[in-house]
């Protein structure tokens, strides 16, 4: 799967600084085409493989990059393909940089095309779901499964896009959460995103700008007001060619963490850097130790907590739950002290968990997943709790959320939780932009004066969990909410909103058919939408609690033959209450 968050404003292919491609032979055009998807240029492939599709020269509105032909090494000679392959790969390419809608419509052409790509229909849908269109995509989605094994992994995520498509049906907007674009003052600027706070007015972001003939991610400072990005200023961090994006600045402001990445080999690797603020230059970056630079794994995304005694980050090293996880380090002032935790799996899945932040005042760390049934693509959930001990995380919903990536949301300080930013490509075709958010403010309590009664308090009384379970079953290999289920849970929610005393436990299960991985993250699916549910009923999520058990608590022994009742009564999750005193 394509690892979209290590280029962090993505390329933005206007018409800035570039020239058009001038026609050549269908052979060369191809070898350069293949040349550039396999670097990872596909903005510039995209345009080559369409070019050999129509069998025109590119007009002069289609561009490419020609820092990134220039980088092509000659190999062996083009492939052949045929037109419903050309349609595919233009189709693949739009995808890998995230033009969602022009990758429809040529995975719709290589369909009418006839074409036989393996995921085809997989990716078909995963767009149409990108760009708004959730029963298309659920046929393509669908289609795409039927005849497959449970054990292909295609498959799974394919059962993961339904999910989302289930889970976006179920979520309305809070239409007193208002949100807007924030914008570069003058538009010197082609993509932004990863905006961090300096205070409550100051901000460091990642941009993306010409540099000459090339694209390339900065860090800059800039003010924030009235709604715009003003006094924006390159922070002049030295970079011998690489990337920058992603600053995080500690307490007293002179200390900036960092991801910085370059291309080695055709593959993206990126670490975390460090630079300081000495005689009102930025000192020339030091790579942080092996703590957090795992040798030959990832490590980008840091967050310094407000006391700069934490530094949160996203890598794939080993020791996670699968592919980036959140990892948690200590700082001794600007110094990384000891070795990095894994911030557990009530946080972390097999997916990517990526961007965290964390709000210290409120005790919530908030990052960006595509492990979990959300919107689609990365949603931003939130987990409670000191980063000792996080709850499970929760989606935190639209209009936070969308259909496309969301990722880097931040609180701006001094706010009380109610202004905040994130990342989201929402708003465009392909690339990240900055979304303000503001949230309405709390309705004042109302306190009314009771009499004082002298009374003779009862002897206490220590009330175990109560024996109320409600059980919720699904389809094999969903963890889609039926109708019936939806019943329970309303009235589930009744009965928590009636007595403010009580919490819920949800446990969730599978029946014994498949691997424990699958089943451990189908159960997590299955726990995880109808605490979802719960949520938009308005339960606090400190009141409710989840687990998975996988295919290891069965209900019913299911025989050797195939047992369709006992599975059918094994599919489930159980909803328990117990009060909290």
């Amino acid at each position: 799967m394509k690892k979209y968050y290590l280029q962090i404003s993505l390329l933005t292919v206007a018409a800035l600084g570039i020239r058009p491609v001038m026609a050549q032979s269908p052979r060369s055009a191809i070898a350069k085409a293949d040349a550039l998807f396999g670097q990872q240029e596909y903005f510039a492939a995209a345009q080559l493989y369409e070019q050999c599709y129509t069998g025109k020269a590119l007009s002069d509105k289609h561009y490419a990059a020609p820092f990134s032909v220039k980088k092509i090494r000659r190999k062996s000679a083009a492939k052949k393909y045929n037109n419903a392959d050309l349609a595919f790969k233009v189709a693949e390419s739009y995808r890998q940089c995230f033009h969602y809608q022009l990758a429809a419509d040529w995975y719709a052409r290589a369909i009418a095309e006839n074409s036989h790509q393996p995921q085809l229909q997989y990716w078909y849908g995963v767009t149409l779901r990108a760009t708004g269109h959730p029963e298309e995509a659920n046929a393509a989605l669908t289609k795409f499964r039927t005849g497959l094994p449970d054990t292909d992994l295609y498959k799974q995520a394919a059962a993961a896009e339904l999910d989302n498509i289930s889970f976006a049906a179920t979520q309305a907007a809070h239409e007193d959460i208002r949100t807007a674009i924030l914008h570069v003052a003058g538009d010197s600027l082609t993509a932004i995103s990863a905006l961090s706070w300096k205070d409550n007015n100051h901000v460091i972001f990642t941009g993306v700008s010409p540099d000459g003939a090339v694209f390339g991610n900065k860090l800059y400072e800039a003010v924030l007001q009235d709604g715009k990005l003003t006094a924006v200023t390159p922070l002049g961090i030295a970079s011998e060619g690489a990337q920058l994006a992603a600053g995080s600045y500690t307490p007293d402001g002179r200390t900036i963490y960092f991801t910085r990445w370059e291309m080695v080999d055709s593959k993206k690797q990126a670490a975390i850097y460090s630079t300081t603020l000495a005689d009102g230059k930025w000192s020339v970056p030091e790579k942080a130790p092996a703590a957090i630079n795992a040798p030959g794994y990832n490590a980008m995304q840091p967050f310094v907590t407000a006391d700069g005694k934490k530094l949160l980050f996203a890598s794939d090293r080993p020791g996670g739950a699968g592919k980036y996880d959140i990892w948690i380090a200590d700082l001794n002032g600007t110094n990384v002290a000891g070795a990095a935790v894994n911030a557990g799996t009530n946080v972390n899945t097999a997916g990517d968990e990526v961007t965290p932040f964390y709000d210290q005042e409120a005790q919530v760390l908030y990052f960006s997943s595509d492990g979990r049934p959300g919107m689609g693509g990365l949603d931003v959930y939130s987990s409670a709790g000191p980063l000792s001990d996080l709850r499970v995380a929760v989606n935190v919903g639209m209009p936070v959320n969308s259909i496309k990536h969301d990722s880097y949301f931040t609180l701006r300080p001094g706010s009380g939780g109610k202004e905040a930013t994130l990342s989201s490509d929402r708003n465009s075709d392909c690339c990240l932009g900055i979304v303000f958010l503001q949230f309405p403010p709390e309705p004042p309590k109302v306190i009314t004066e009771t009499p004082v009664v002298a009374v003779t308090p009862p002897p206490p009384v220590v009330q175990e969990k109560k024996d109320t379970s409600w059980f919720i079953h699904f389809d094999f290999d969903k963890s889609i909410l039926k109708p019936e289920a939806m019943t329970i849970l309303d009235e589930l929610a009744k009965i928590l909103k009636e007595d403010n005393a009580l919490k819920a436990e949800i446990f969730g299960h599978t029946d014994g058919k498949g691997s424990d991985d699958y089943n451990n993250k189908l159960a997590d699916q299955r726990a995880q939408i109808c605490m979802q549910y719960l949520l938009k009923q308005g339960i606090a999520a400190e009141r409710i609690s989840g687990k998975s058990f996988g295919k290891h608590q069965l209900l019913k022994e299911e025989s050797g033959k195939d047992d369709a009742a006992a599975r059918e009564m094994n599919r489930r999750v159980e909803c328990r209450v117990f009060s909290s005193h």
